[in-house]
């Protein structure tokens, strides 16, 4: 497995440099329009970017970022961008209702919001106690954005706080660690 030091955001490091622009992701587009290729490096650019911008919103070690956003490039890179700087993604499902998600976002104490402009709006009855970011608004990928490292986390450090579908009652978090998201990476390949 590696050293107890070995994050998400670390793997990604080393990955990009060994792949560096080879495709990480594979965008589709609409119609028909041939579908988008992003690097490794575009995508490590967009997460440093990104990491910098949380670290100036003061998110560090073990501070949570809830993030509500349909699956995208722009979520996968929020991951990323809070493992980098060793905090806690709270991803929120988009579809969820006003009560669900209020729970879990008064339940998990997230330090900042980064939300989807399309579901900004729905927040405006939520009691709110964190900043909200829209992700259109987070920074474009820099050329050289700063050469900070990833944190240093141990890989049983908590990378994700995922809620259950609460069929019991309400939704229950449960910490994933950088461990356990990354021995599901290697099921997933086998």
């Amino acid at each position: 497995m590696g050293p107890k030091t070995y994050s998400l955001a670390r793997m990604l490091s080393e990955a990009c440099e060994r792949f560096d622009d080879r495709p990480l992701l594979v965008l589709p587009l609409s119609g028909d329009a041939a579908p988008e290729y992003l690097s490794y490096r575009q995508f490590l650019l967009g997460v440093r970017t990104w990491a910098d911008f949380l670290a100036e919103k003061g998110i560090g070690p073990g501070d949570r970022v809830a993030i509500i956003t349909p699956k995208c490039r722009r979520q996968i890179q929020a991951f990323y961008a809070c493992w980098w700087l060793g905090g806690i993604a709270v991803p929120i499902c988009e579809s969820l209702g006003d009560r669900e998600r209020d729970f879990i976002l008064d339940d998990s104490d997230p330090a900042l919001l980064l939300v989807d402009k399309a579901y900004q709006d729905a927040l405006d009855q939520a009691r709110l106690t964190c900043e909200v970011v829209a992700l259109q608004d987070m920074p474009p990928a820099e050329a050289d954005p700063g050469r900070k490292p990833p944190a240093e986390v141990e890989s049983d450090h908590t990378a994700a706080l995922i809620y259950t579908s609460g069929s019991t009652g309400m939704p229950k978090g449960v910490m994933l660690t950088h461990r356990n998201l990354h021995v599901n990476a290697i099921g997933v390949r086998a």
